[in-house]
Parts: C-alpha cells; structure tokens; sequence
C-alpha cells in the first residue's frame, strides 16, 4: 500500500481518460434536516462503503453503450450540462477548491455498506427509516449510476493494482 496526498491522487486521477476499474472505499456524512428527516433521532449517521466502480469512461459514452446492447437505435438521449464545477478529465472534477472522482455504478459488483452513529447501535436501520426521498439510492434496474465522491473522502482507492491510501 502506497501512502500517498490528496494533490498526487488527483494528478493521477486526471490522466486517466479510458475505462478503467477501480476499487474505493469512502465515507459519506449524512447530516439531519439536509439528508436526514429532521425528526431523526440522531444528528449525524456515517455510511463507509467499499466497491467497484469504473472511472475514464463519459456518461454519454455509457448511455450509448447502454442502447446499443438494447438494440435501441430509435432512442435519443441528450447529456445536460454538468450544473456545478470544473470537469479536469473524464474521471475528475474541480469544485470550490475540492477535487472530486466521476465514478460510475457497476450492477452486480460486490459492495459493503457499515453505517455508524455516536449514540446508536442501529444507525442502518435509522438511516433507512430516516433518509430523505432523494437519498433513497432505489434505481431503477438498467439505470446508468454516474456519481461524484469527493477525494477527502476516500480512504483507500486501488487504480491498476497499485493501493493507494489517502492521508
């Protein structure tokens, strides 16, 4: 494992322009009253979360992939503009001063979720009953699922079998 900044990752990360599996493990805050109803029983619950995700490959590209294996070819299908930050390649973007890693979700690619609380031993099941409708992560089955996760969050990211962990 390479302990390694956030400024090398980032210039790692710009320079891949192809399709090319990673693997991540981050953390996500989800705060009560912006993701979490305001009647949550706790303030903050953390989800760390560890899986595949493939990187170096546009949104466009992948909608196009997705209709040609479905034999579609009467679909049009119009990329809007990205509504925030500065995208630097396929694989990373630039927002206030923060980098940020454009992954896309691979269906059926293993994952692991631990949701943690101070106060709370069932932070899973109060983050389930608790999360607002726009964080439900409920798609659709042939949904292509294009994120950004920001670089401070990631712990661990493994790019061409090289482990990288970000201090």
């Amino acid at each position: 494992m390479i302990k390694t900044s956030i400024e090398t990752i980032a210039q790692l990360l710009w320079g891949i322009n192809t399709p090319t599996f990673i693997s991540v493990e981050y953390t996500t805050e989800y705060k009560k009253g912006k993701h979490l109803q305001k009647d949550c029983p706790v303030e903050i619950i953390q989800k760390t979360e560890k899986a595949v995700f493939l990187i170096g490959s546009t949104y466009r590209k992948g909608i196009q992939n997705a209709l040609k294996k479905r034999k579609d070819l009467t679909t049009t299908f119009e990329v809007m503009e990205r509504t925030w930050g500065t995208r630097l390649s396929n694989s990373l973007v630039e927002h206030k001063g923060s980098y940020y890693l454009t992954v896309r979700r691979l269906r059926n690619s293993i994952r692991s979720q631990v949701f943690t609380s101070n106060g709370s031993s069932d932070s899973e099941s109060i983050y389930k009953q608790y999360k607002r409708p726009s964080d439900s992560g409920d798609y659709p089955k042939n949904l292509i699922i294009q994120q950004d996760v920001k670089l401070n969050n990631i712990k661990t990211l493994t790019i061409r079998g090289v482990k990288y962990e970000i201090e």
